[in-house]
């Protein structure tokens, strides 16, 4: 395996929201400008991941870059896997094209995935690629 080979890669994550009681009111406060105990911080809302693939087929990979380069602003540097840092792009689970990869591409060689995709409420997908990938 080439080195290039081992950077061609995906990660897809299914996010869900999560509101604590409270929370709504308390990021109504914090987006006016108001100060925070940490007590009150710590039960803002939050997201949570609730399944994740990686993805190192060539063609799915290239799929991936072409919805989010089409879909979404600027990645974000999120994290960093064996050294290698990711840029990470969140995708609106309504977008067609995301819908028609998961059937197409997810469903049969994912199942678990596809199940958490099916029977859950999904906020938000993030699809990270490794920064040193060429795209």
């Amino acid at each position: 395996m080439t080195n290039n080979e081992h950077i061609f890669h995906a990660f897809v994550t299914l996010d869900e929201m999560f509101y604590p009681d409270g929370s709504l009111e308390l990021r109504d406060r914090l987006n006016r400008g108001e100060k925070l105990t940490p007590e009150e911080l710590s039960i803002l809302p939050y997201s949570k991941v609730i399944n994740e693939i990686k993805i190192d087929n060539s063609d799915d990979v290239i799929s991936l870059i072409n919805i989010v380069s089409s879909n979404c602003d600027n990645p974000h540097n999120l994290f960093e896997i064996d050294g290698l840092s990711y840029n990470s792009f969140l995708v609106d689970p309504s977008d067609m094209r995301i819908q028609q990869f998961f059937l197409n591409h997810i469903k049969k060689r994912f199942p678990e995935f596809w199940d958490t995709w099916v029977n859950n409420d999904i906020d938000d997908i993030l699809i990270s690629f490794p920064e040193k990938m060429e795209m």
